[in-house]
């Protein structure tokens, strides 16, 4: 048995390194310390997603704690070997970068010129991964495709492919970055532009989403909740720039 969702989460991997690898020159941020940024990076985002998603099964999570020593190996594959809210693997990617940047004396929006093209590259694959596995499945659709063998969608009914419409969305962005990254100081109108079209898109592709394990409240899902909570962000950091340029440069990443 191969998991498809496993093999293309590496290949997205993969293609990712390999853009950083092609472009890493030709931008602004050391290379000495591309390596290692991005590896915090990625520890950052597999525990903010793990930590958001284990947020959103809290009760159910509490009680197999108690029920560990019974059978520690369900444990596993239920709450650690998957599981993962992608928001929060956003801000865990964001906070990491930042305090890393931070520590170094580095430019965050730098950072973000080099690096930030390489996460909506990953997540195009990945949710292609998710469509072969049958996971974060759309509404039931007369366009849509219907699973045979899914671990995790209803067999037998036809589905709409969310997970490909967001792919495509996610190729898209990644071609607009690239673009905008050719331009020296980009990086903030970079991480701007991705973050607000990211949440506009999952905001409304949630409501075609059928997978309604993932927890919701007030007639929104966690992850539109996020959008908005992303949105807000934005807002906030057009209204206040943060300090002045005479102030510690590392601190704003202004370039």
């Amino acid at each position: 048995t191969i998991p498809t969702y496993g093999v293309f989460a590496g290949l997205g991997l993969v293609a990712a390194v390999i853009y950083l690898l092609l472009t890493e020159d030709k931008r602004d941020f050391p290379t000495r310390h591309t390596e290692s940024a991005l590896a915090v990076c990625m520890i950052g985002a597999f525990l903010g997603a793990k930590v958001v998603y284990l947020c959103t099964v809290l009760p159910a999570f509490l009680r197999a704690i108690a029920g560990i020593a019974s059978d520690p190996a369900g444990f596993f594959r239920a709450y650690l070997q998957s599981g993962f809210v992608f928001y929060g693997g956003l801000w865990g990617v964001l906070l990491a970068g930042y305090l890393y940047c931070r520590k170094a004396k580095l430019s965050f929006f730098s950072m973000c010129r080099t690096m930030l093209p390489m996460v909506p590259l990953f997540h195009a694959f990945g949710r292609v991964g998710c469509f072969c596995a049958g996971c974060c499945y759309g509404v039931p659709s007369p366009w849509g495709i219907a699973f045979s063998c899914s671990l995790f969608a209803p067999n037998g009914v036809a589905l709409l492919p969310v997970q490909l419409l967001e792919a495509a969305g996610e190729a898209i962005l990644f071609g607009v970055l690239v673009w905008m990254a050719r331009k020296p100081g980009s990086g903030k109108a970079m991480l701007q532009l991705w973050l607000a079209a990211y949440s506009v898109m999952r905001f409304v592709l949630e409501f075609f989403r059928g997978d309604l394990y993932r927890g919701a409240a007030a007639g929104l899902t966690t992850s539109q909740w996020f959008a908005l909570l992303s949105v807000a962000a934005l807002l906030l950091l057009q209204l206040h720039p943060g300090k002045r340029k005479q102030q510690a440069k590392y601190d704003l990443g202004e370039q």
